[in-house]
């Protein structure tokens, strides 16, 4: 299968990262080897999380002025994506081993540093699959070390990875 993402895995092949590093789309992708047997006691203990994520929902479109005497042409363009619609995290997650976390961490939305935290909750099923109360899914990795999430749909596009620290 050829999807024009070049990586690397893991020693032992448990993880592997991706992107594309030409061309267009843009593409980055993390993978965890499947197999052993999990429940919310899988993710216990405190994980640095990072995130990133698009969300054109965050504010009004930016504009463009355009103003090109040579031809002439003159006006307005709508930016869809203006640069507050991407933000990263970087996080200090506490899973309780129960099906509860708390958070807290530092989100640079579109080049401005703020303060974040909250809490919610997860459930991990007996395949490794991972839900979070924020909307968030994904998997663990054998052993609970790490964790990879994504946002299955919507307007919002998400990824992140966990490791136990």
């Amino acid at each position: 299968l050829d999807t024009g993402l070049t990586g690397n895995l893991l020693g032992g092949g448990s993880t592997f990262v991706l992107a594309s590093v030409s061309g267009q789309p843009i593409k980055i992708g993390v993978g965890l080897r499947k197999g052993g047997s999990f429940g919310n006691a899988s993710l216990g203990g405190t994980y640095t999380v990072s995130l990133f994520y698009v969300d054109p929902a965050i504010g009004p479109a930016d504009t463009l002025a355009i103003d090109v005497p040579a031809t002439p042409y003159a006006g307005t363009l709508a930016v869809p994506f203006p640069g507050r619609a991407f933000s990263t995290e970087l996080q200090t997650v506490t899973f309780n081993g129960v099906g509860g976390y708390v958070w807290s961490g530092t989100r640079n939305r579109g080049g401005i540093e703020s303060p974040v935290s909250g809490s919610g909750t997860y459930a991990v099923a007996a395949d490794g699959a991972l839900t979070l109360s924020s909307g968030l899914a994904g998997n663990v990795l054998a052993g609970g070390s790490t964790f990879v999430m994504a946002s299955p749909g919507g307007p919002r596009m998400s990824i992140g990875v966990g490791i136990l620290r």
